[in-house]
C-alpha cells in the first residue's frame, strides 16, 4: 500500500480482486503478504485457535 501510494480503498478492492480471481480467502491473502513483508514464516492470527 505505501510502496505504491494507494489509499486504504484502492488496496482493499485489490485484495479483493486477487481473492475472488484466485478463489483464495481474502485474509489468507493478507497473511500472506504480512508474513513476507515482516520476513516471518507463520503469522498467527487471534481467529486461528
Amino acid at each position: 500500500m505505501a510502496q505504491n501510494r494507494w489509499t486504504k480503498d484502492t488496496a482493499f478492492n485489490i485484495l479483493k480482486h486477487a481473492s475472488s480471481t484466485r478463489s483464495i480467502k481474502l485474509r489468507d491473502i493478507a497473511v500472506s503478504i504480512v508474513a513476507s513483508v515482516s520476513g516471518d514464516a507463520i503469522i498467527g492470527v487471534h481467529f486461528d485457535a
